[in-house]
């Protein structure tokens, strides 16, 4: 307990430590094409500013695939916490604790924004630290992790609390070629809630 206390007060006060940019929410839906499976999926994403052009990100999405199976795409520090937490966490081992919520921090990515005061920013993002999960049943299952870059833009509506984003890329997902094919196309649409 005492750890997710820490965790708290040390995710409240960074806030001040960053940026007075906005920290921006997100609710978000994706599509990705690799020519044999598509994925479609919604979720959550989280840019958190380090200074006024850069920002660090985090998303996750659950949906489907064309081949029928469940589908999440995370940030692998989130993944990795995750099972380490469910594994070998518990209230008999602190060390396990702390570094399940460590690797929650770790974001997926970065943002770079040439103009951040434009009312149209347009961003550049590489996030090599993300993870794809595919489970149909009794078929298959496949944990792996990915990488991907693209382009986003945000356009600010009225006084800049909300934004339009588009965005898209390319995914790689880290593994054989014949387990699921590596490369992706992606592209989603979202509405940012930006915070001061």
């Amino acid at each position: 307990m005492k750890i997710f206390f820490a965790l708290g007060i040390f995710l409240t006060l960074s806030q001040f430590m960053f940026s007075q940019e906005s920290t921006s929410f997100a609710i978000i839906g994706e599509y990705s094409e690799n020519f044999r499976w598509s994925n479609y999926s919604g979720g959550l994403a989280l840019e958190v500013p380090l200074d006024d052009k850069i920002a660090i990100n985090y998303k996750i999405t659950i949906g489907g695939s064309s081949d029928r199976a469940f589908y999440i795409h995370a940030p692998a520090g989130a993944a990795v916490g995750s099972v380490i937490l469910s594994a070998l966490g518990g209230p008999n081992n602190k060390f396990f604790n702390a570094l399940g919520a460590v690797l929650y921090a770790i974001p997926e990515g970065m943002t770079f924004y040439p103009n951040p005061d434009s009312k149209a920013r347009v961003g550049i993002y590489l996030s090599p630290l993300g993870v794809d999960y595919w489970k149909k049943r009794n078929n298959y299952e496949y944990f792996r992790f990915s990488g991907e870059t693209g382009g986003k833009l945000r356009y600010a509506l009225g006084d800049g609390k909300v934004d339009l984003m588009v965005y898209g890329g390319v995914r790689y997902v880290y593994n054989k070629k014949g387990i699921v094919e590596p490369l992706f196309l992606h592209a989603g649409i979202g509405v940012c809630f930006n915070r001061d």
